[in-house]
C-alpha cells in the first residue's frame, strides 16, 4: 500500500464526523449515568473504568510495533497481533481483579464491581488491538466502528438500567457490550478487504516483546493518564471527589479524540516517507475542528456541569481547566506522533535509541505527566475534604504539565521537519473561538442551568447553531486555506452525487 492510498483529509474528516456523533452520544451516556447513580456509585464507576483503560493501554507495548509493521505492509503482523491480544487480554483481566482486590482492602471500594468488570477489560484489549490494525490500513474505519461503539453503549445502558435498576453494574455491562460491538465492526472491515486475523507467528510476538522497551515510556504515560481518576481517588481517599473530576474529564476526552482522528493516517504516511506538509495540514485541521468545541465547553462550563447533574454545577472551573488541557494534549499528541514518524528504522539498539526522538520525546512526555500528577495529588491532599477544590487543583496541575511539554516538543519537531507552525490558522481559530465565547456570554447561554434537559435542549441547540455560524464566518474571513477546503469539499460532494 502506497502513501497516497491512505487519505489524510478524507479519513480525518470522516473520523471527525464520527467523533462529533460520539460527543453527543457520550455526553448522553454520561448524563444518564450521572443522574441515575449516586455520587458514590458514579465515582466507583469512574475508578473501575479508569482501571480498565489503564490496563488496556498496556497492550500498546506490543501494539506499537504491530502498527509500524502493518504500516510498512507486513501482513504477518496482523496474525501475530491477534495471538498477542488474546494472551494479554487474559493477563489484563487477572490484573484487573488483583487491583480491584487491593483497592477494596486499602480504600473500601466494592470488590464486586471490579470482579464484574473483568470481562470489560478483556473486551477493551480486543477492541484496542482490532482498532489499531484498522487505523493503519483503513483509517476512516475507526470512525465507522466508533459510531457503533457509542450507539450500542448508550442504548444498552438505557435498557440495562431499566432491567436491573440504578446500579453501578449497568454502565459496566454497557461498556462491555460497546467494546464487543466495536471489535466486531473492525473484524468485519478486515475480512471485507481480504485480511484474515487468525492467531499465529508467535516468533514475531517474541520479537516485539524484546523491543517493548522502546514504547515503554509512551505506554506507561497513556496508562497512567487513563488511571488519573484512580490516582486522584488514592490522593483524596474518596470516591465522591472522582465524581467532580469525571465532569471535567469528559470534555477532555472529546477534544483529545479530535487529534486522534488524524494521527493514524499521519503516522502511516510519515513512516512511508511523507514530511512536513502532512504535519502542517493535520495541525490546521485540528485547530479548525477543536476551536469551536473548546470555546463552547469554556463558555458553557456551568451549563455542562449542571447537565450531568445540578449537584455538580460547582465543578464548572474543572470543566474549563480540563478543556484547555484537552487542547494542549491534542496538539502535543500530533507533534509527538510526528516525532515518532521521523524515525523510520526497523529496530534500534539502546545506544541508538537514546539519540532519537523516539526516546527523548517519549520520556520527556512521561516525566511531565508524572510530575503534574504528583503535584496535583499533593495539592489535592492539602485541601481534603474540600473535594471540589481538590479536583480544581488536580486539573490545574495536569494543564501546567501538558502546556510545558507541548511548547518543548513543538521546538523539537520544527527542527526535525523544518516546518512552519500554521500561524494563520492558529490566529483564525483563536479569534473565532473568542468571538464564539463572547456570543455565549452576551446571549446569556453560559448561565443556563439544566434542571430538565428537554426544557433547555431546544434553546441550547439554537445557541449552538448561531455560535457555529459565527465560527465558520470568522474562519472564512481570516483563512484562505479554509476557503480552499470548503471549495474542494463542495466540488468533491458535487462529483459524488452527479456520478
Amino acid at each position: 500500500m502506497s502513501a497516497g492510498e491512505v487519505r489524510l483529509r478524507y479519513s480525518t474528516l470522516v473520523n471527525y464526523v464520527s467523533m462529533m456523533y460520539r460527543l453527543i452520544v457520550s455526553v448522553g451516556f454520561t448524563v444518564v449515568i450521572a443522574r441515575k447513580l449516586s455520587p458514590a456509585d458514579f465515582g466507583v464507576w469512574g475508578i473501575v473504568v479508569s482501571t480498565t483503560l489503564m490496563l488496556a493501554n498496556l497492550w500498546s507495548l506490543i501494539g506499537f510495533w504491530m502498527r509500524r509493521d502493518i504500516a510498512r505492509g507486513n501482513r504477518d503482523a496482523v496474525s501475530a497481533g491477534t495471538a498477542a491480544a488474546i494472551l494479554y487480554s487474559i493477563i489484563a483481566a487477572m490484573a484487573h481483579i488483583a487491583l480491584g482486590l487491593a483497592q477494596s482492602v486499602l480504600f473500601g471500594w466494592p470488590f464486586e464491581a471490579f470482579l464484574v468488570s473483568a470481562p470489560m477489560t478483556v473486551a477493551a484489549v480486543i477492541d484496542k488491538y482490532s482498532s489499531a490494525i484498522v487505523s493503519m490500513i483503513k483509517p476512516e474505519g475507526v470512525g465507522y466502528k466508533n459510531f457503533v461503539l457509542d450507539t450500542v453503549r448508550f442504548i444498552s445502558a438505557l435498557g440495562i438500567i431499566y432491567v436491573i435498576g440504578r446500579s453501578v453494574y449497568s454502565p459496566i455491562i454497557a461498556y462491555t457490550l460497546g467494546f464487543l460491538a466495536s471489535s466486531l465492526v473492525s473484524f468485519t472491515i478486515l475480512f471485507r478487504i481480504g485480511i484474515r486475523p487468525w492467531p499465529g507467528h508467535l516468533l514475531k510476538v517474541k520479537e516485539w516483546v524484546k523491543a517493548a522497551y522502546i514504547p515503554l515510556a509512551s505506554v506507561a504515560r497513556l496508562s497512567i493518564l487513563s488511571g488519573a481518576r484512580a490516582i486522584f481517588s488514592w490522593a483524596t481517599g474518596s470516591e465522591v471527589s472522582v465524581a467532580y473530576l469525571n465532569v471535567g474529564l469528559s470534555t477532555q476526552t472529546v477534544i483529545v479524540r479530535a487529534s486522534a482522528q488524524s494521527t493514524p493516517a499521519l503516522y502511516t504516511r510519515l513512516l512511508r516517507g511523507r514530511g512536513k506538509e502532512d504535519v502542517e495540514e493535520v495541525l490546521r485541521l485540528f485547530m479548525l475542528l477543536t476551536g469551536f468545541m473548546a470555546a463552547s465547553f469554556i463558555a458553557l462550563s456551568k451549563t455542562i456541569a449542571s447537565l450531568y447533574n445540578p449537584i455538580y454545577i460547582g465543578a464548572w472551573p474543572v470543566v474549563i481547566l480540563i478543556s484547555v488541557f484537552g487542547v494542549a494534549e491534542g496538539i502535543a499528541s500530533i507533534l509527538t506522533v510526528s516525532a515518532w514518524g521521523s524515525v523510520r528504522s526497523e529496530r534500534l539498539t539502546w545506544s541508538e535509541l537514546k539519540g532519537t526522538p523516539l526516546f527523548r520525546v517519549t520520556y520527556v512526555r512521561l516525566l511531565a505527566l508524572v510530575a503534574s500528577l504528583l503535584a496535583g495529588s499533593v495539592l489535592a491532599r492539602l485541601v481534603v475534604p474540600n473535594y471540589l477544590m481538590a479536583a480544581e487543583y488536580f486539573a490545574m496541575a495536569l494543564l501546567a504539565g501538558s502546556a510545558i511539554y507541548t511548547l518543548w516538543v513543538g521546538s523539537h519537531v520544527r527542527t526535525s521537519f523544518n516546518f512552519r507552525f500554521p500561524r494563520k490558522e492558529v490566529t483564525a481559530s483563536l479569534i473565532a473561538s473568542i468571538t464564539v465565547i463572547i456570543y455565549y456570554i452576551v446571549s446569556g447561554a453560559g448561565e443556563l442551568i439544566v434542571e430538565n434537559f428537554w426544557h433547555v435542549a431546544p434553546l441550547l441547540l439554537i445557541h449552538g447553531i448561531v455560535a457555529l455560524a459565527i465560527y465558520v464566518v470568522v474562519w472564512s474571513a481570516l483563512s484562505p486555506w479554509f476557503r480552499w477546503l470548503v471549495r474542494a469539499s463542495l466540488t468533491h460532494l458535487g462529483r459524488f452525487f452527479t456520478g
